[in-house]
């Protein structure tokens, strides 16, 4: 498991946790983009974990983790980020967790996008990604940016 996270007192944390549970194996973490890349090339993770609330250019780096078949768990703060969170889904990230969910529901994100990337989302995305989708097919549109 690799972890990209801009702060080191979170990335560190969660590493402390991911690590207590002995099915788990961090091999690193980045708070760049560009230290990512580098990193995950050579440590080969079996599953990414991305925290978007960042400000991270995270969909061409999707892109290139997903098409060496990378799996990407996207984590973020805000349902608000819907539009966003949509358009890294529709290209390659394997599913959504929001850092208001549960922490024990980590554990079943991580086991879910590690056996394929089958998309996984927690109930507060899944409901806010429904409601973006009927207010733009209100609105005639089908596009969520």
């Amino acid at each position: 498991m690799f972890i990209v996270r801009r702060y080191s007192l979170v990335r560190g944390a969660l590493d402390r946790v991911l690590r207590a549970q002995p099915e788990f194996e961090v091999v690193g973490s980045a708070e760049t983009v560009d230290a990512a890349l580098r990193e995950i090339a050579q440590l080969d993770p079996g599953v990414i974990l991305w925290f978007l609330s960042e400000g991270l250019p995270a969909l061409d780096a999707i892109q290139k983790l997903r098409s060496a078949g990378r799996n990407i768990l996207l984590i973020a703060s805000e349902v608000d980020e819907v539009g966003a969170i949509a358009t890294l889904l529709g290209n390659g990230a394997c599913g959504v967790f929001s850092m208001a969910t549960h922490p024990g529901r980590l554990v079943e994100a991580i086991h879910a996008v590690t056996t394929g990337c089958s998309l996984w989302m927690d109930e507060a995305f899944s409901l806010a990604l429904v409601a973006a989708a009927a207010a733009k097919a209100r609105r005639g549109s089908r596009n969520f940016a």
